[in-house]
């Protein structure tokens, strides 16, 4: 068994490790990164299965900080044709004032949330401003296109540059992403919602240096 820094029990080096890696921060999919590197799809999908276990841990931890934060809370709701009843809550979480965003997924619920982001259509419901309590409620159509994907509904109307503006672009960029991965299982939806909030939170950064210093600081399980 090689030595490996980075991972507990790693059958990879490091330089193989560090090359899956650097694969995986490119969002190349298992099948890609295990031609590129010659091991079996079976072994890449079990080191990204850890790689994004750990960063669903690495999630969990930033978002304990969200409450001291004054940060913005909502909730995703299914929908169907417009002004069809709200279905109920699939995904919710927190926009802090950076624009940061944390998502989770009711988890008795994960199907229903799958096919919400698959279809695009939902309600969003949610704190604008912690302090004055004041709310906002949209219906949300990704196939609509990015400009205009919020319609004001009780004379709410969103402020240029506000973070609020960040979720209709989350929500475009995890129904991108969740479109490459048609047939996924839902039960290992949640893992990949944290893997596509983490690229969105650090992009511009270098997601491989992102990876990297966290299995530093504690070696992938």
């Amino acid at each position: 068994m090689s030595k490996n820094k980075y991972v507990r029990k790693s059958r990879m080096s490091e330089d193989e490790f560090k090359k899956l890696v650097n694969l995986f921060a490119l969002d190349m999919d298992a099948a890609s990164i295990a031609e590129a590197l010659g091991f079996s799809r079976n072994t890449v999908n079990a080191y990204l299965h850890r790689i994004r276990r750990r960063i669903a841990e690495h999630s969990m931890q930033f978002s304990l900080e969200l409450q001291t934060l004054g940060e913005r809370f909502f909730v995703l709701r299914q929908a169907g044709r417009r002004h069809e009843p709200a279905g109920p809550v699939v995904i919710y979480g927190a926009i802090q004032r950076n624009r940061t965003i944390y998502v989770d997924v009711h988890a008795e619920r994960l199907r229903e949330a799958l096919d919400t982001i698959f279809s695009g259509r939902m309600y969003v419901e949610g704190t604008l401003d912690p302090m004055t309590g004041e709310r906002f409620s949209t219906y949300v159509d990704l196939d609509f296109g990015e400009e205009g994907v919020f319609e004001p509904k009780q004379g709410f109307v969103v402020q240029r540059h506000s973070p609020a503006e960040e979720l209709p672009r989350f929500l475009l960029f995890t129904r991108s992403r969740i479109h490459r991965l048609r047939g996924i299982r839902a039960e290992v939806f949640p893992l990949h919602l944290k893997e596509t909030e983490f690229r969105f939170n650090f992009s511009g950064v270098s997601i491989y240096s992102m990876l990297m210093r966290l299995f530093t600081e504690r070696r992938l399980e």
